[in-house]
């Protein structure tokens, strides 16, 4: 029973985190292709910042239920690792958090861009992480 238990826990640990990378990819690869080839620069940086502002919390709990899931089934190593991922994901918020109305730099555009590409870079590493983490829970580690 308990096996069978485990065993449930590690294959839902291993489901989310295949969601939580699936997000991750969509967010980071494909949203800024798409949004570049179809629109110019402003608003497609806007789209960029919007999408990875809004997916990444989702992410983030996805991640924080896979490493749930990953203790019950005793995936120690796996549930350090999400929880780890789930931080990351959750630091593009912070990463994104934009200016209050009357203190924006001299320079919001370039300050804006680099928030959105420092964003992106967090979102592939820590996707990486996650992968990590789904092979760890993979080996039952």
């Amino acid at each position: 029973m308990l096996e069978s238990l485990r065993l449930i826990a590690q294959s839902a640990s291993l489901l989310l985190l295949g969601i939580a990378l699936g997000g991750a990819w969509f967010i980071a690869i494909v949203t800024p292709n798409v949004a570049y080839d179809r629109q110019d620069g402003l608003r497609a940086d806007a789209d960029i910042r919007a999408m990875i502002s809004a997916g990444s919390p989702q992410i983030g709990f996805v991640l924080l239920a896979a490493c749930a899931c990953a203790i019950l089934a005793g995936s120690f190593a796996s549930a350090a690792t999400s929880s780890l991922a789930a931080f990351g994901f959750f630091s593009n918020r912070w990463t994104l958090a934009s200016f209050k109305p009357g203190e924006a730099p001299k320079d919001e555009k370039r300050q804006r861009k680099t928030q959105r590409v420092i964003a992106v870079a967090f979102t592939l590493i820590f996707s990486l992480v996650s992968a990590i983490a789904a092979l760890l829970a993979f080996l039952g580690i």
